[in-house]
């Protein structure tokens, strides 16, 4: 992910270039190329930020020496990590990014009087991007991870005393 980040403009410049060219390979690419509008550039970097605090969770979950004491203590952790992105001005340093991966330019999509199958937020175009992407996807990850491990942590604290590393010798 990180790689493919730092090759974004190249990669544009590139599909810029090669969608003149004539024959499958030109069209191929234009599509490509209309398909990494500033909408996908935002969301991948809105991804990416919120990921990043999640991934090392993640690997830590996955280890072969993970117990489910220290597996609730680290999501707790995360929560306590991404909750201040929800309130913070995280959004301004991926909306600033997303800007110059884009050439400089991010438009605000198109609204209408009366949306029902998405957001219509009236606002300016960060704050459109920040109200009808980034702030849902955190909070879906905020109430997901504790959902998602609330029994395991039950279980893990009923147990805990089973655990070689925390008996009282």
């Amino acid at each position: 992910m990180n790689m493919s980040r730092k090759f974004d403009p190249a990669i544009l410049s590139s599909l810029e270039d090669m969608s003149k060219w004539p024959g499958d390979t030109g069209s191929q690419c234009l599509v490509f190329l209309t398909a990494l509008d500033a909408s996908f550039v935002i969301a991948v970097e809105i991804v990416y930020t919120v990921l990043q605090v999640i991934k090392p969770v993640s690997v830590q979950l996955q280890g072969k020496c993970q117990d489910i004491y220290r597996a609730s203590h680290s999501i707790e952790d995360c929560i306590t990590v991404l909750q201040p992105h929800r309130n913070g001005e995280t959004f301004d340093g991926i909306f600033s990014r997303s800007t110059k991966i884009n050439g400089g330019e991010i438009t605000m999509p198109c609204v209408t009087k009366s949306q029902s199958n998405r957001s219509n937020v009236p606002a300016d175009c960060a704050n459109n991007y920040k109200r009808a992407v980034f702030l849902p996807f955190v909070d879906t990850c905020l109430v997901q991870l504790p959902q998602r491990f609330q029994s395991h942590a039950l279980i893990a604290y009923r147990l805990s005393c089973l655990l070689p590393a925390l008996c009282d010798a």
